[in-house]
């Protein structure tokens, strides 16, 4: 799902409240995977983050205000109340704009993207933890949705038929209450629990990629596909770290100062990592690159293939002298198997 950000993953997010959705990767197929590589190489499209804030705002500046405001027009009219304007500064130009019907357990929200435009979505929470989202993007289908949590897409329909079609797909269950005071951190928890999900799987499956390019009259041959899913893994597994990172920042009790002499000698393993991240992980902390010829680095940073990427790292460390080696802080097993380590004060700084 991230490997191109400004380009596809935007929120049309519904997860568990919200789904992160790639909106326009067909876009960029249509441009050409030369294009595509170019740009991906060349650093100007950040990885879609782990987390997001938002930002709340007096007034949103819609670029497309007259289908924006009629969309919230039809939402006064239903009896929808105000729950907030933002943005979302991981997200540049992305603009949400919350209203609720705590009444029938109901948010709805506008969203407006640079390159995706604006589109709408309603939203029922289930006491069982599930949840229903029915939008009007043009983009969405094409993911695997996460377990309970179910979608429906219908572009075709104004905000008045997609309320109605909305509440005629809900199941008949108890449902959550609906505060539109708790959305900020709701929406935030939300992406966060579907990025988890997203990272878990990988991201964005081989079957989403060829149905996205399908929906926009691609067919992606070897080359085409192998160049995606390498993008894909690659982007992942950075913002899997920083998953992690965000993680271990929340289940770990340290203080501002006790953070501030840590963070910089934080290093993280999981287990999407490519065997070469892990030893340059390794190197960048073990060896002074200046002194430490290429094949002396390589010999020095070879595991055992049949290790994961966590137990090579381990396995790595334990060559190490006592006085350089890492220390294990935390292991986690979601998204995937995760190690935290804080690398010694004697070991050389990246």
């Amino acid at each position: 799902m991230t490997f191109f950000t400004t380009l596809g993953i935007v929120v049309s997010i519904l997860g568990g409240f919200f789904l992160l959705t790639l909106l326009v990767l067909g876009w960029r197929v249509r441009r050409g995977l030369k294009q595509i590589a170019r740009i991906a190489g060349s650093g100007m499209l950040a990885p879609t983050p782990a987390r997001v804030h938002l930002q709340p705002r007096e007034k949103i500046a819609w670029d497309d205000e007259a289908k924006a405001n009629a969309f919230l027009q039809s939402l006064w009219r239903l009896g929808f109340q105000d729950a907030g304007s933002y943005e979302i500064p991981e997200m540049p130009g992305v603009k949400v704009r919350a209203l609720a019907r705590p009444e029938e357990h109901l948010w709805s929200l506008v969203y407006e993207h640079p390159i995706a435009g604006v589109w709408m979505d309603f939203v029922t929470r289930y006491a069982d933890g599930g949840s229903l989202t029915t939008a009007n993007a043009r983009h969405g289908d094409e993911l695997e949705h996460r377990p309970a949590h179910d979608k429906i897409y219908a572009p075709e329909l104004d905000a008045e038929a997609l309320y109605q079609r909305h509440l005629a797909e809900r199941r008949a269950v108890e449902y959550q209450e609906v505060a539109p005071e708790n959305f900020s951190s709701e929406f935030e928890k939300a992406y966060a629990d579907e990025m988890d999900w997203r990272l878990g799987r990988g991201m964005v499956t081989d079957t989403e990629i060829r149905a996205l390019a399908a929906k926009s009259g691609q067919e992606l041959s070897d080359e085409e596909m192998a160049l995606l899913r390498q993008t894909n893994q690659s982007q992942a597994s950075a913002v899997l770290s920083e998953a992690i990172r965000d993680r271990f920042l929340q289940q770990t009790p340290l203080s501002a100062a006790e953070w501030e002499k840590l963070r910089t000698r934080i290093v993280i393993i999981h287990d999407r990592m490519t065997p070469e991240t892990v030893r340059a992980e390794f190197q960048n902390w073990s060896f002074d690159s200046a002194e430490t010829g290429d094949e002396e680095l390589k010999k020095a940073s070879a595991y055992p293939p049949d290790l994961t990427p966590c137990r090579g790292f381990e396995y790595l460390n334990s060559t190490l002298p006592a006085t350089r080696r890492f220390e294990k802080i935390v292991s986690f097993a979601e998204p995937v198997p995760a190690d935290v380590y804080q690398a010694a004060s004697t070991a050389f700084s990246p």
